[in-house]
């Protein structure tokens, strides 16, 4: 039970989502697939914020998660969301990529 309360208790922290967000980063910049972890750093970032900006925030303006289940929703919606979203744009990079490679091989 008490494992219980204290990962909900994490969730609810945003030094937690920065540290998930660093995670994320580190992993992504070993993989640099952008489309499994960077998603997941910007979410995490993202929600970290939210919490950190709390008290300054207008009232019209998204407020922090108020649960655990909640906050972790939000990061599990923000990642896949974000990783359809680069898995859409990725074929576009690669095309241009591939492009400026060739160029600077037939330039050199």
């Amino acid at each position: 039970m008490m494992l219980v309360g204290t990962s909900s208790s994490l969730f609810m922290m945003p030094v937690f989502w920065l540290v998930v967000g660093v995670l994320f980063l580190g992993l992504e910049l070993v993989n640099r697939r952008m489309v499994y972890f960077l998603p997941g750093c910007v979410a995490a970032f993202a929600v970290a914020l939210l919490m950190i900006l709390h008290p300054m925030l207008p009232t019209f303006l998204p407020q922090p998660p108020s649960s655990p289940g909640a906050a972790l929703l939000i990061w599990t919606v923000l990642s896949c969301g974000g990783s359809a979203v680069f898995a859409m744009l990725r074929p576009r990079i690669r095309r241009r990529n591939r492009r400026r490679n060739r160029r600077q091989l037939f330039t050199s």
